[in-house]
């Protein structure tokens, strides 16, 4: 059983690998980068070096970035 089990998660690993490959592509299908539509936004965290200015992923262009956006009520 335990083998069954370690083939299964070998399986899930590469399927979810895989995702992950065609969801990170930049190809639009003619050979350019797909861009985010270009939005800007206040940094409000007092702890990163563009405190307080307005930041776009324009800014990040052939940098990886992640963004967030959180919420509080």
């Amino acid at each position: 059983m335990n083998h069954i089990h370690r083939l299964l998660r070998i399986s899930i690993s590469c399927l979810a690998a895989m995702f992950v490959l065609v969801a990170c592509s930049s190809d639009n299908g003619n050979g350019e980068p797909t861009l985010v539509p270009d939005f800007e936004l206040l940094d409000v965290n007092p702890a990163s070096p563009t405190y307080d200015t307005l930041v776009s992923p324009r800014d990040e262009i052939g940098h990886v970035t992640g963004w967030y956006f959180g919420a509080a009520t």
